[in-house]
């Protein structure tokens, strides 16, 4: 919401348009990690779901891996987000976008 509408020239223009979604992001990166005393058994169940073939299962694990399985959008738009940023687009205006043939290595 926040590139949509620096785009379309909606918010304060002494904030550079490119810089909203790098400050999401490394907002909710900041968020993930710290504090890193609170962050740890997250991380560490994380860490156990997705090597649930190699460690025994418990209660929790089954449910933190049935959390995961009801958060499949939310993955994709992560993945959006990374593919996003890997490829630069978010360097590019709206406008730039409809001015230039996009083509990415891939296609």
């Amino acid at each position: 919401l926040f590139q949509l509408k620096a785009d379309t020239g909606d918010m304060p223009l002494w904030i550079p348009p490119r810089a909203y979604p790098s400050f999401l992001i490394l907002y909710t990166v900041k968020c993930l990690l710290f504090p890193w005393k609170l962050r740890k058994p997250l991380w560490t169940a994380i860490g156990q779901v997705i090597r649930a073939p190699f460690v025994s299962p418990t209660f929790f694990l089954t449910y933190v891996g049935d959390v995961f399985t009801s958060m499949v959008k939310v993955f994709q738009d992560i993945l959006w987000t990374v593919c996003f940023v890997a490829t630069g687009d978010f360097l590019l205006s709206e406008a730039e976008h409809q001015q230039i043939d996009h083509v990415h290595a891939w296609t």
